[in-house]
């Protein structure tokens, strides 16, 4: 279940309805979510994982998906 406490963020670049959300887990993991239902379960990453996560993204290893 979400967290009540949990400040989710979303990319600037997001312009549907259809996005993910992100929000810290302590300091120690990253939330991830579908903001289209936002009271589902989410995903937990530790900073480890999200930090990779996100080089990857911007080394364009996503871009053939």
């Amino acid at each position: 279940m979400v967290k009540a406490t949990m400040e989710w963020y979303k990319s600037s670049f997001c312009e549907t309805a259809a996005c993910l959300e992100a929000a810290p887990v302590g300091e120690s993991a990253i939330a991830v979510r579908n903001n289209a239902h936002p009271g589902e379960r989410h995903l937990e990453f530790d900073r480890d994982g999200w930090n990779v996560f996100l080089d990857d993204i911007a080394e364009g290893r996503f871009s053939n998906l």
